[in-house]
């Protein structure tokens, strides 16, 4: 009796009920019309409407067709929904909006001109960016003997950091444009890393700072650190 119970339990587990495979359809469905709803708005606030709407709709039906297999499924299924429709907005979107600020990674996105001190991002969220990395990196080599995976991790770690050294010493910038809380978290994964990713940010600092600096503009007023310049509204000023 134990066994067909089990077994009964494992059908269940694979076989959906209908009630189940109805929602998971319609959230399918939700989701096509969020899309073109989201191809064919003709201004911001409307795609972020359908954006917002069509996504999450669609993810939270999808999520709770997986409660015949728990509440435990559900909720992470909701999780993951929600993490990647937000987390995919905030990167390549300017479709998250709380309280009339736009949160993006993108300078361009929410200024509408590339006024970061690194292009569209922010010295902040570049550093914090690379602190992420090291911190994989730092994971991939500490807890065990050095793999391919790991031999990627600090070239990554690397090219971030040299990237941010050649820009910095190019623009005549400060080291680490004054971000030192995570310059001190990126040389602290380094250490099982050889201190390889610190190595290049120096040498690519010192690479820069042998190079004439760019053609005053926008983006070297930024990188200085200078102030007075005037932004743009911001986004969503225009919307209709």
């Amino acid at each position: 009796m134990g066994h067909g119970v089990i077994s009964a339990a494992q059908w269940a587990a694979v076989h959906p009920p209908v009630w189940s495979k109805a929602l998971l359809y319609s959230g399918f469905a939700v989701w096509v019309i969020g899309g073109i709803a989201l191809v064919r708005a003709k201004d911001l606030s409307a795609q972020r409407r359908a954006y917002w709407i069509g996504f999450l709709g669609g993810g939270a039906l999808a999520a709770v067709a997986l409660a015949f297999r728990g509440w435990v499924a559900t909720a992470g299924a909701a999780a993951l929904v929600a993490f990647t429709v937000v987390g995919y907005a905030y990167f390549f979107t300017s479709y998250l909006k709380v309280g009339g600020r736009v949160f993006t990674l993108s300078e361009r996105r929410r200024t509408g001109t590339a006024s970061g001190a690194y292009g569209d991002l922010t010295a902040p969220k570049m550093w914090w960016i690379i602190v992420g990395i090291a911190a994989i990196g730092a994971a991939n080599t500490a807890l065990g003997p050095w793999t391919w995976k790991s031999t990627l991790a600090v070239v990554l770690t690397a090219v971030m950091t040299a990237a941010g050294g050649f820009d910095d010493g190019r623009r005549r910038a400060t080291v680490v444009r004054g971000q030192y809380v995570q310059a001190a978290l990126v040389i602290l994964a380094s250490v099982p890393m050889w201190g390889i990713p610190v190595a290049a940010y120096l040498l690519a600092f010192v690479a820069g700072r042998m190079r004439p600096p760019p053609s005053s503009g926008r983006h070297d007023a930024t990188a200085r650190g200078a102030t007075g310049v005037p932004h743009p509204p911001p986004d969503g000023a225009g919307e209709r």
